[in-house]
């Protein structure tokens, strides 16, 4: 697990039940492997959302990352629902 590296999302942005798509160039900060399931920390700094999410696929050609997210993850940073575990 490497929680240094963060990616931007936009939580109304979803491709099926637990994945997004980010732009490689613009939202991912930090250095992420190309291949290989890896485990980043997603925000959202409008709302202060943030939560865990797993990169999926990288693309290359077309600078896009996939991204699986545990949306039940997300919570506003600094408040603390009860669950725990969260990226902070």
């Amino acid at each position: 697990m490497n929680a240094t590296v963060r990616v931007r999302i936009n939580p109304n942005l979803r491709l099926g039940k637990d994945r997004t798509m980010v732009d490689l160039d613009e939202d991912v900060f930090g250095d992420i492997p190309l291949s290989g399931a890896f485990q980043v920390v997603v925000f959202e700094p409008e709302s202060g959302l943030t939560g865990w999410g797993f990169v999926v696929a990288v693309d290359t050609v077309e600078r896009t990352v996939e991204l699986s997210v545990d949306w039940g993850s997300l919570q506003v940073r600094g408040v603390n629902r009860g669950g725990g575990g969260g990226p902070w």
